[in-house]
């Protein structure tokens, strides 16, 4: 005799709650998952941890390519600089500076 055939009455005594040990798992994971993702923005802003929440909960929601989406979306949206695109640092750092000087010059 198969071992299946032992085991097979002791699954089926188990097998309805199994959709409740599955939901258990899914929701311990999901919420380290988000505990970890924030853990690993604590010095950064409060920009980074809204869209990391944002992206997650529509990557949970909508699947993967929408939540790739929607953060490189985000990221175009919100982090990006579009005014120094074209400066390097050393310009940017400049202009800056040329600018303070001016207020306080006034």
């Amino acid at each position: 005799m198969s071992i299946a055939l032992l085991l097979g009455p002791i699954v089926s005594l188990f097998q309805p709650g199994i959709h409740i040990g599955m939901a258990l798992t899914m929701l311990i994971q999901g919420y380290l998952c988000g505990y970890l993702a924030l853990e690993i923005l604590k010095d950064e802003g409060n920009l980074q941890k809204g869209i990391a929440v944002l992206v997650g909960a529509v990557l949970a929601t909508k699947g993967a390519a929408w939540g790739l989406g929607i953060g490189i979306v985000l990221w175009l949206l919100l982090e990006k600089d579009w005014m120094t695109a074209g400066r390097s640092m050393s310009e940017v750092v400049i202009v800056s500076e040329d600018s303070t000087q001016a207020k306080k010059a006034e």
